[in-house]
């Protein structure tokens, strides 16, 4: 069983015109959910964005 990694990101203080269409993305191709994900993407400071894989985070990372 490969171990868990977590993936932090940066938020961004507001939404941006491509926050829609990553949404879709990040849970259709990698069945995050997309209000979590919304939440986590926006703010101040860093959130965990989701856990798992490392090879499936640096697919996410790469996404993003």
């Amino acid at each position: 069983m490969p171990a868990e990694a977590c993936l932090i990101v940066e938020q961004l203080p507001t939404a941006s015109a491509e926050l829609p269409a990553l949404l879709k993305i990040l849970a259709s191709r990698y069945k995050l959910d997309a209000y979590n994900c919304r939440q986590r993407l926006l703010g101040q400071g860093q959130a965990l964005l989701t856990r798992g894989p490392l090879d499936q985070l640096a697919q996410i990372t790469r996404t993003l």
